[in-house]
């Protein structure tokens, strides 16, 4: 006997025992809508609960849509944040000093000036 056939034997066997614990249902006309009652059933046991949980959060999601666009239109508006680019943000954030440590700063690291030799390595 070879493996094939053992195989075909041992799942002949398992198919009739499943039929034997799983028999087929009747072939009758009110099959398929008793199925779906049943689906129907279970399905309405648990949709109140489902229901009444989506329309608490869409009511809160609503509400807080509300919240935002009344804050929005409610609270004023510097003309000077939203009208200028990054650009001038940073141009207008300058101050004196950050100017003068970009000027010593670029003396250090000017080619004009360069480091006597040896300073600023990392021995």
């Amino acid at each position: 006997m070879t493996n094939d056939d053992k195989f075909n034997r041992e799942l002949d066997q398992f198919w009739s025992s499943y039929y034997q614990a799983c028999p087929t249902p009747d072939p009758t006309p009110g099959f398929m809508p008793e199925i779906w009652n049943r689906i129907d059933r279970r399905r309405d046991s648990a949709a109140p609960f489902i229901r009444r949980l989506t329309q608490a959060f869409a009511a809160l999601a609503a509400t807080a849509s509300l919240a935002l666009l009344l804050l929005s239109v409610a609270l004023p508006h510097s003309s000077s944040i939203l009208t200028g680019s990054y650009v001038e943000a940073l141009a207008q954030s300058q101050t004196a000093d950050s100017s003068l440590l970009q000027d010593v700063a670029y003396l250090e690291t000017s080619p004009e000036s360069p480091a006597p030799h040896g300073e600023g390595l990392i021995q």
